[in-house]
């Protein structure tokens, strides 16, 4: 806001004779945000009325008097401390982000700004701080990037979440020389099932696959619906013939769904392989290309195009 800006910035409004303490406070009053001045020890000084709803406190001398770093997160403490040393050099703090405490301890997030308010020779008078709380914009980022890594109908990775995350582990991998399995599983007959019952029933058909794979893998293993009706995981750590037993798992799993849910129609996949290991050690597109591959050739025997 222009005239929010012209009155913190000038830090002499604070001086001018011209302005009375009676109208400054109503102007400070006005403000949507939260009004701090701070000592450059921390301590705080004087406050907006704003600053109760931002911070959960029924009364200011709940809060007067206290050190500002009462209200800030633990582990944002030395940065807010070096961004206040530097504020009180006379530089100008604009519109950082911090995780603050309410009352009540629980965090959220806020928008800072800080100024220099000038004093007698060499002495400011303190810091100006102004804060906003940002929790809900900060929370609507989180959800804009989980969807741009998650499915939105099985909360499982896509197909970039996936891939982003299996290249971390693959690098990993061949640094300790550790062994991995990609699976790529494709639903067979997804499009009768949405054919004959609807494309609703379909994706209850797809959440149900979700979710018996990750009952069958572990949580560090990664999970993803590439796409359609086509599934992948990178199981990490995998000995040589210990993936015929996750298989067999994941074939029991699928067996209890079917008999649990009394489908009209049976939930099974044709599925493919390919093993990276120290000896053989291949990159993520090989082994989607492997495996893919071996799924399709499975697919054919059971004369499912």
């Amino acid at each position: 806001m222009p005239a929010r800006r012209d009155f913190v910035e000038q830090g002499t409004a604070l001086e001018a004779p011209k302005v009375s303490e009676t109208l400054y406070r109503s102007i400070v009053e006005m403000l949507p945000n939260a009004i701090v001045i701070i000592q450059p020890d921390g301590s705080i000084t004087a406050a907006n009325s704003q600053t109760l709803d931002l911070f959960g406190l029924k009364s200011l001398s709940d809060f007067l008097g206290r050190n500002v770093f009462d209200f800030i997160l633990p582990e944002e403490r030395d940065r807010v401390e070096s961004d206040l040393g530097r504020v009180a050099m006379s530089e100008k703090l604009h519109n950082q982000e911090y995780r603050l405490l309410r009352k009540d301890r629980t965090p959220f997030w806020a928008e800072v700004s800080g100024y220099l308010i000038p004093g007698t020779g060499e002495k400011p008078k303190g810091i100006l701080v102004t804060a906003r709380d940002i929790s809900k914009r900060k929370s609507m980022e989180e959800n804009l990037r989980n969807l741009s890594v998650t499915d939105e109908l099985t909360g499982l990775y896509n197909r970039r979440g996936f891939s982003l995350a299996a290249e971390q582990e693959l690098k990993h991998a061949h640094r300790t020389k550790a062994d991995l399995v990609l699976l790529f599983y494709d639903m067979d007959k997804l499009k009768a099932i949405n054919d004959n019952y609807g494309h609703a029933e379909g994706d209850e058909a797809l959440k149900a696959a979700a979710a018996a794979l990750r009952s069958t893998f572990r949580a560090s293993d990664i999970i993803a619906r590439w796409g359609g009706d086509e599934f992948t995981v990178l199981a990490l750590d995998v000995p040589k013939g210990s993936i015929s037993v996750l298989q067999h798992r994941f074939d029991e799993t699928l067996e209890r769904l079917n008999g649990a849910m009394g489908m009209r129609y049976r939930i099974s996949f044709s599925v493919g392989m390919a093993r990276c290991d120290f000896e053989h050690p291949l990159m993520l597109q090989e082994m989607l290309r492997i495996a893919d591959a071996a799924m399709y050739r499975k697919k054919l025997g059971k004369r499912i195009r």
